[in-house]
Protein backbone atom coordinates (compact mmCIF):
# COMPACT_ATOMS: atom_id res chain seq x y z
CA UNK A 1 0.00 0.00 0.00
CA UNK A 2 1.39 3.37 -0.97
CA UNK A 3 1.72 6.37 1.26
CA UNK A 4 -0.98 8.31 -0.61
CA UNK A 5 -3.45 5.47 -0.32
CA UNK A 6 -2.68 5.01 3.39
CA UNK A 7 -3.23 8.72 4.01
CA UNK A 8 -6.52 8.63 2.12
CA UNK A 9 -7.76 5.66 4.12
CA UNK A 10 -6.66 7.29 7.37
CA UNK A 11 -8.60 10.44 6.46
CA UNK A 12 -11.75 8.43 5.71
CA UNK A 13 -11.49 6.43 8.93
CA UNK A 14 -10.97 9.62 10.92
CA UNK A 15 -14.15 11.15 9.50
CA UNK A 16 -16.16 7.99 10.12
CA UNK A 17 -14.91 7.72 13.70
CA UNK A 18 -15.67 11.35 14.55
CA UNK A 19 -19.15 11.25 13.03
CA UNK A 20 -20.30 8.04 14.73
CA UNK A 21 -23.14 8.29 17.25
CA UNK A 22 -20.81 7.14 20.04
CA UNK A 23 -18.28 9.87 19.24
CA UNK A 24 -21.02 12.47 19.11
CA UNK A 25 -22.36 11.36 22.50
CA UNK A 26 -18.86 11.34 24.00
CA UNK A 27 -18.32 14.92 22.83
CA UNK A 28 -21.71 15.99 24.14
CA UNK A 29 -20.97 14.46 27.53
CA UNK A 30 -17.62 16.24 27.72
CA UNK A 31 -19.30 19.57 27.00
CA UNK A 32 -22.24 19.12 29.35
CA UNK A 33 -21.11 16.77 32.13
CA UNK A 34 -17.32 16.90 32.06
CA UNK A 35 -14.48 14.64 31.02
CA UNK A 36 -14.69 12.19 33.94
CA UNK A 37 -18.35 11.47 33.22
CA UNK A 38 -17.62 11.00 29.52
CA UNK A 39 -14.80 8.56 30.23
CA UNK A 40 -17.00 6.62 32.67
CA UNK A 41 -19.74 6.43 30.01
CA UNK A 42 -17.20 5.23 27.44
CA UNK A 43 -15.88 2.53 29.77
CA UNK A 44 -19.44 1.37 30.47
CA UNK A 45 -20.29 1.23 26.78
CA UNK A 46 -17.12 -0.34 25.41
CA UNK A 47 -15.41 -1.98 28.37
Amino acid sequence: MGRTMAQGLAREHNVIAHQSPAAQEFGRLIRTEGFKTAVAWQAEQFG
